[in-house]
């Protein structure tokens, strides 16, 4: 194998999907392994097959994961030995969904949680991260998880930084209001101490055509 004419290069790490099933129903993986795709990031958009436990069918956007019978990982240890026994020709890292875990303490998922429920989450999120997650994920902008006030989600970041943990977010509106989400994704990043990684960040809309100098000086 010669290299004379090519570039060569460390694999890539694919920091936002939705692989989490995937890796391990079809672990040869070509799709990405082709690529040059390594390492793959899952548990994005606040969904993560790890920790979560389904009662009564699978909440949007979880289903973009798989189907019930797919969620049998209630541990971060679970998960990661379903990935270890399939052998995936990628290294996997694990995010741990907010609405993943609202769907496990909450019996509705359209209002705020209380301080009950939060408390659960705090717990189970802890636990997954001492067991080798990467952090929080949220998607804020989809129904699921929409109704949850910042605090709730602040409250959930402070267990991130003892664990050297990270705050990833599908933020609350790539709309309009697209300011205000910034504003709130790092206001949750500044309370707990952590990193903040801003998923698919645009703006969309009419309105927000072209950039916008306030928007693009936030993410320096």
């Amino acid at each position: 194998m010669t290299g004379r004419g090519a570039c060569w290069a460390p694999g890539f790490i694919d920091v936002h999907t939705h692989d989490d099933i995937n890796v391990i129903r079809m672990p040869a993986y070509l799709p990405k392994l082709s690529q040059g795709v390594t390492t793959v990031i899952v548990g994005n958009c606040g969904i993560s097959a790890a920790t979560a436990t389904l009662r009564d069918g699978v909440p949007d956007p979880m289903n973009l994961l798989g189907e019930q019978e797919h969620f049998v990982y209630p541990t971060v240890d679970a998960y990661a030995q379903a990935v270890e026994a399939a052998k995936p020709s990628l290294n996997v890292g694990t995010l741990i969904g907010h609405t993943a875990l609202r769907n496990n303490h909450m019996d509705d998922l359209f209002r705020p949680a209380t301080d009950t429920e939060i408390a659960g989450m705090r717990v189970q999120l802890r636990d997954a991260l001492r067991q080798g997650a990467l952090g929080l994920s949220s998607g804020l902008a989809y129904a699921s998880a929409f109704q949850s006030t910042t605090e709730e989600v602040m409250a959930l970041a402070e267990e991130l930084a003892a664990e050297g943990g990270i705050y990833t977010t599908h933020l609350r509106s790539e709309f309009e209001p697209i300011l205000e989400a910034l504003d709130e994704a790092f206001r949750i990043g500044r309370h707990g101490n952590v990193p903040v990684v801003v998923s698919h960040h645009k703006c969309a809309g009419a309105k927000k055509l072209g950039p916008h100098p306030r928007d693009a000086g936030l993410l320096r």
